[in-house]
């Protein structure tokens, strides 16, 4: 999965060298795309559900950043909006399953987890 989002990351960061040069922001926006990489890298390498909601998070927040960027356009104002009332709703779910998870096995790692239900399937 880190290949994935690397070769992703990677195809993105030079359509935005090569294509996005008369921004007059492009170095802000070349920040927000890099903090996307890094917490979908975050979420991705998370090895206990705690780690990756703080990856989860993060991806959530730097989206809001990148599509807010275009803040002159009505259009980007309403996505937004709706990417941040989404993703609460994403949030909401995620800390339920998280909640689930501890009721259950009293553990967030992800191995642990694994095993529990592999132990409760038998």
């Amino acid at each position: 999965m880190m290949v994935v989002v690397s070769l992703v990351s990677l195809m993105v960061h030079i359509y935005t060298i090569v294509i996005c040069m008369e921004i007059q922001a492009i170095n802000a926006f070349l920040v927000y795309i890099s903090l996307f990489t890094f917490s979908m890298m975050m979420l991705v390498m998370s090895n206990n559900f705690l780690a990756a909601i703080f990856g989860w998070e993060a991806v959530g927040l730097v989206s809001y950043l990148l599509i807010g960027f275009w803040i002159t356009r009505p259009t980007a104002i309403y996505a937004n909006m709706k990417a941040f009332l989404v993703n609460r709703v994403g949030d909401f779910g995620f800390l339920l399953g998280i909640a689930m998870v501890l009721m259950y096995i009293w553990h967030t790692g992800l191995c642990c987890c694994f095993y529990a239900g592999a132990w409760n399937s038998r």
